[in-house]
Parts: C-alpha cells; sequence; structure tokens
C-alpha cells in the first residue's frame, strides 16, 4: 500500500480496493507449496510474488477499455510511471558500483593489510546471534541484525555518522548471490554476508560516511583518520564536523575511496583497542586487533558498559585540528582563484567549488592521467611537483618521450576537460608524492550548474 501510494498508481482504473484484491490473490498460498517454500510468509510477498503483482497492477490500469495496450506494452509503460517516482535507492546499480570503486588494486592493498584484523572482527559478529530457535542462524556469516549491532557497538550509529535505514539498505546492496532454492541452506546463504560481502559493505559504509582527507590528518598532527575522528569526538566538534560535510548518498566521495577505507579501518582499529585497554595508549595502538581483542571489546559492549574513547595523543591533537583545517581550505580558495578559466566566477561560487573538489594523492611515478586518455577532470597541485610528458609514436619501435613542463604546487591542468571530451594531448607523472584536488564535469554541474556561461571556452 506504502509503494502504491508513492507510485501514484490508485487512479480511475486502478482503486485502492482492486490493490487490496490483487494482494490476497497473489498471496493465497496452496498447500502444495508451503513445502516447495516454507519461507514464503502469508503476511509477505516474496520476489516472484512481487513480480506477479506488478503484472496484475499493469494489466488493471492499462489493457482495460478503449485504446488498451498489450500486456507486454502495459508493464513497460508501469515500469516507467514507477521508475520516476522512486527514490534513488532503487535504481542503484550493484555492479557499476563494484566495478568504480572495489575492483581496483589499491582497494585490494587498503584491505590485504588490515585482513587479519577484518577476519577476527567478522568471526567475531557472526556469532553474536545465539538464538537456537532461528533456522536460519549461521555462525559463519553476518545477519542484518548482528550488521547493526556491530556498527552500533563501533558506534557509529550513535555519533550520527549512518542512519540505521542507510546501514541496512548498505547490507542489502552487499549480498551477491542469488537464491537457486528454497531450501534452508540456500535461503540462509541468501540473507547472511558473507566474508567477502563485509568487506564490500564496510567500503559502501566508508563512502557515505564524512571522514577527514590526508591534508587535514597531516596539518593536524594525526596519526591517521580513526586518530583524527577519536580527536574530533573527544572536543565535541564531530556533530559539527559532519553536519557541514554530509552529502547524499549517491554523490562522489570527496576523496579516493581507497583513502575512505583506510580512514575508516583505522578509526574501527582504534576504537576497539582504546577500549580494551582503558587508559588509552595513543600511539601505540597498533593497528591490529586480536581476536582476544575484539572477543573482549564485544562482551564489554554486550554488558552495556560505555565505550572507552579517551585517546591521550587525541586530546592534545583536539585544539590543533580547526586550525589545520582551516589552511588546507585557504590553500585550495587560493588556487582556486589562480585559475584563468575560473576567473568568471565569484568568490561564494569558487568556496562552492572548493567544497565540492575531490582529494586524489598520487605515489612518486604514477600517472596523474596518461595520454590519450578520454578527459574528464580538472586538477589542482596543493603539494608536490610532476612532469608533463607527450610521447610520440607511442607503441611502436620509433617511441620517443619528451618533457613538456615540470608543474607544482599551484598548477592546474586538465582543465579542457571541464569543457570537451576529447583524450589528453599528454600525461602528467607525480615526480614526488603529490597532493591534489580534482572535479569532473558532472561534478562541477551538479553544484554550480552547466558549464556554459561560467566557464569560458578558450580552446
Amino acid at each position: 500500500m506504502e509503494f502504491a501510494r508513492e507510485c501514484q498508481l490508485v487512479g480511475e482504473r486502478l482503486k485502492m480496493r482492486d490493490l487490496e484484491i490483487i494482494w490476497v490473490q497473489v498471496n493465497a498460498i496452496e498447500v502444495k507449496t508451503k513445502d516447495m517454500d516454507p519461507w514464503n510468509h502469508s503476511r509477505t510477498f516474496t520476489r516472484h510474488e512481487w513480480l506477479q503483482a506488478l503484472v496484475r497492477v499493469a494489466i488493471q490500469r492499462y489493457t482495460f477499455g478503449r485504446g488498451g495496450k498489450s500486456v507486454s506494452l502495459a508493464i513497460d509503460t508501469l515500469a516507467r510511471h514507477v521508475r520516476d517516482r522512486l527514490p534513488r535507492e532503487t535504481r542503484h546499480d550493484g555492479n557499476a558500483f563494484r566495478d568504480q570503486y572495489c575492483y581496483l588494486p589499491l582497494i585490494e592493498q587498503t584491505l590485504g593489510k588490515h585482513e587479519a584484523t577484518l577476519r577476527n572482527v567478522f568471526e567475531r559478529y557472526a556469532d553474536v546471534n545465539h538464538d537456537v530457535s532461528d533456522r536460519l542462524q549461521s555462525k559463519t556469516a553476518i545477519s542484518v541484525g548482528e550488521w547493526m549491532i556491530f556498527l552500533d557497538d563501533i558506534g557509529l550509529i550513535d555519533n550520527g555518522q549512518i542512519s540505521p535505514l542507510r546501514a541496512k539498505m548498505i547490507f542489502v546492496w552487499s549480498r551477491i548471490r542469488g537464491c537457486p532454492d528454497a531450501s534452508d541452506r540456500a535461503t540462509r546463504s541468501l540473507r547472511n554476508l558473507q566474508f567477502e560481502d563485509f568487506l564490500e559493505a564496510l567500503i559502501r559504509l566508508s563512502i557515505q560516511m564524512v571522514l577527514p582527507n590526508d591534508d587535514e590528518i597531516e596539518e593536524g598532527g594525526a596519526s591517521d583518520g580513526g586518530q583524527y575522528l577519536i580527536a574530533l569526538e573527544n572536543a565535541m566538534l564531530l556533530d559539527d564536523f559532519i553536519a557541514e560535510r554530509r552529502q547524499p548518498w549517491w554523490k562522489e566521495p570527496s576523496q579516493r575511496v581507497w583513502r575512505c577505507l583506510e580512514h575508516l579501518l583505522t578509526y574501527i582499529v582504534r576504537v576497539i583497542e582504546l577500549d580494551v585497554s582503558v587508559g588509552g595508549r595513543g600511539n601505540e595502538v597498533n593497528l591490529t586487533v586480536e581476536a582476544s581483542e575484539i572477543a573482549e571489546f564485544e562482551r564489554r559492549r554486550r554488558k552495556n558498559s560505555e565505550r572507552h574513547m579517551v585517546d591521550n595523543c587525541a586530546k592534545q591533537l583536539a585544539t590543533s585540528l580547526v586550525e589545520g583545517e582551516a589552511r588546507v581550505r585557504e590553500k585550495l580558495l587560493m588556487g582556486l582563484r589562480a585559475v584563468d578559466i575560473f576567473s568568471a566566477l565569484n568568490e561564494e561560487q569558487l568556496v562552492t567549488l572548493r567544497d565540492g573538489m575531490m582529494h586524489a594523492p598520487f605515489e612518486v611515478g604514477q600517472y596523474v592521467f596518461e595520454q590519450d586518455e578520454e578527459g574528464d577532470a580538472f586538477y589542482i597541485i596543493i603539494e608536490g611537483k610532476a612532469s608533463v610528458i607527450r610521447v610520440e609514436n607511442m607503441g611502436t619501435d620509433d617511441e620517443d618521450e619528451s618533457l613538456l613542463a615540470n608543474v607544482e604546487e599551484g598548477a592546474y591542468f586538465g582543465e579542457r576537460a571541464l569543457l570537451k571530451s576529447q583524450v589528453r594531448f599528454a600525461g602528467v607523472r607525480a615526480d614526488t608524492k603529490l597532493k591534489c584536488m580534482c572535479i569532473t564535469r558532472v561534478g562541477f554541474e551538479e553544484i554550480l550548474g552547466p558549464l556554459q556561461g561560467l566557464v569560458p571556452d578558450k580552446y
């Protein structure tokens, strides 16, 4: 009924009573099917029942009377009608997300560095549910209830980093499987997170959280993102930090996804280790959670004891965090003021542009982008040096590499990509550890509107 109201299905040809009749017709469970599908609850739709209900709604709305459509055309019309009225979550493409954010070498390195810790955490929380009457209970997989308990224990729901609804959506999106039959084993597999699913859920979680970037962590004197966040909590600054930077879940993260993930993982580790070593050890935290530590942490949470979040080093950092963040933001704003193609933007628009840019760090020898790549992003260097390189006769025996320019702090490149979908004339390679900020053409237009009239085409 809520779905029907939100999608505005009720009208002249489809009354609310018709929807109630469709529900009863579709949801009727025959005696023979009870044994085939014991999990088909009498008060809920399964997936195949849901599809059947949609077909019946389409027939009722579009096939009867003068000008009635064929069933297939009616279903297509209903699908388009529904699609335009549903929230963005229903249009989420899980495979596109995995291609863009999960299957990356630097994600693999980040997860590999913390693998022992993540397995210990996963194994502990997979065994939190001890309800022996639950036929779908699994000691080797995490249920939605166990996932919510984990986030609550770490404190991410209480401190406002993630809402319960968003946490449940992350759980649903991270399950990568179908259900071949209605057996207990298949249903158990469908409804729980395996270890690989758990890793994907952490990636999704990190992108939706509000996290510091590497420049802010360095300016604030913190060892990592986890210590930075704990310092904000100790200084009672975390609520303002989150409120100022919160953005819709579907937006691009403000820094590279593997940096988001690293900051989240160091936060999880520090929360656990600080709690089980009451008194805090600051930088002595070894950033590896042993099985005994996660067991003690989870035991303390079940006893409803308050999390111990006092990090002695983080307490000392708290006073410098705000100043450090302000320095980073001012440095970027000064760089944007100097960009020729942004000369038509006023100060308010420049601030909006700054706040919408994404952090893009590069290691020595790494390419910011390579020659002949299709460009769609603009970069500005905050710190470090790079070379602009052009290769003639690429891929042949006569290949010749030429240095076109050396660039450093304040330099920018790729501005043509904001205006034109063309391949890169040259590549840019980091000579030192390079800190850049970048924004794509889509990102620019999302925050400031169409480029035409804002950015002059000088190319």
